[in-house]
């Protein structure tokens, strides 16, 4: 929570936190993060391949307890996020239209920001790094539900953990020896997003 804390207030511009800085800010926190755990595995010989796995995202070795810690963030986070469904519909709009209507933008993303951040905390605690299931499901589901919230975020949750459950099967028995879930999830999520990338700059175009 510290880095997340340290990410937020150095991408502020003012009394504004824009996207492009705090990805920018995001990315050179993680580059140094990335060169402290490179740091531990080569330090940690003997813990390298537990280490090696957490880094690529696994659910090896996992139990109902592990499940069971992670529990009250997820149902508590997800019910937090869904009590903001009405602002980020306005926010669409934009931030100065959000603002006309009544909604204090900077607050609802600072908000949206850590609630969120804790919640990946503390999965990533268990599971390790598994990239792009979160860039991936949400796009899909708004095909189906439109981009009103209410049923954009649940849809998004629910097709989110299924999508992770085929993925950990293909990752469990495509061949003999287990490879870690987040392998699969890159192989398969990196190219679909490029394409809906693609896709959407065909549209604007």
């Amino acid at each position: 929570m510290a880095t997340i804390f340290l990410v937020y207030n150095i991408a502020r511009v003012g009394r504004r936190t824009h996207l492009t800085s705090l990805l920018l800010t995001g990315t050179a926190f993680s580059q140094f993060l990335t060169a402290i755990i490179s740091l531990i595995m080569m330090l940690s010989s003997h813990e390298m391949r537990k280490i090696y796995f957490w880094t690529l995202g696994s659910f090896s070795a996992k139990s109902w307890d592990h499940v069971l810690s992670v529990l009250p963030y997820a149902v508590i986070g997800c019910a937090l996020i869904l009590m903001y469904c009405r602002d980020l519909d306005i926010i669409m709009l934009g931030d100065d239209s959000a603002i006309r209507f009544g909604v204090e933008t900077e607050k609802v993303k600072r908000n949206l920001f850590f609630i969120t951040a804790l919640m990946m905390a503390a999965c990533v605690s268990v599971s390790g790094i598994i990239g792009f299931v979160g860039l991936v499901a949400p796009p899909v589901v708004r095909l189906f539900t439109g981009p009103v919230h209410k049923k954009l975020l649940p849809a998004s949750f629910l097709t989110g953990g299924i999508v992770l459950a085929v993925c950990d099967t293909v990752a469990r028995s495509v061949i003999n020896s287990e490879i870690p879930v987040g392998i699969v999830t890159a192989l398969i999520g990196a190219p679909f997003f490029v394409y809906l990338l693609r896709s959407k700059r065909n549209e604007v175009m």
